[in-house]
């Protein structure tokens, strides 16, 4: 189990401390699971696979796949958990109330002027 969990952290692009963090508990506990010193708890097992969708199946036996197809993602639920301010979620909802032409424009526009480019256009000139 503890190469599952650690494969399951780095395909979700979380470190250590920040997978630790969302379960609760700190840096050292997830190395020590991940290292083997450590076997997690079964409510432990549990509160990984609810908080990052993880097929629970998976995670003890390595049988199915990673993710569970049932999980839903929740953005409020995900805001939150990365420490969202009430400007951000209200900011989240007013986008998701444009128009979708206009939310494309804003995509464009925040990409160009933040530099965050595809690279098959050329930059703007300011």
């Amino acid at each position: 189990m503890n190469t599952r969990i650690q494969h399951a952290r780095k395909v979700l692009n979380l470190t250590q401390d920040a997978f630790a963090k969302r379960l609760g508990t700190v840096q050292n506990t997830i190395t020590g699971y991940e290292s083997g010193r450590r076997k997690p708890s079964n409510a432990v097992i549990t509160s990984m696979c609810r908080e990052f969708g993880i097929n629970e199946e998976w995670l003890r036996t390595g049988e199915g796949s990673m993710f569970d197809e049932n999980a839903t993602f929740n953005l409020n639920d995900f805001a939150r958990q990365h420490d969202a301010s009430e400007d951000e979620l209200e900011l989240l909802k007013i986008y998701f109330e444009m128009d979708p032409k206009i939310r494309k424009e804003f995509i464009d526009h925040f990409k160009n002027h933040f530099g965050v480019l595809d690279e098959t256009k050329e930059p703007e000139n300011e």
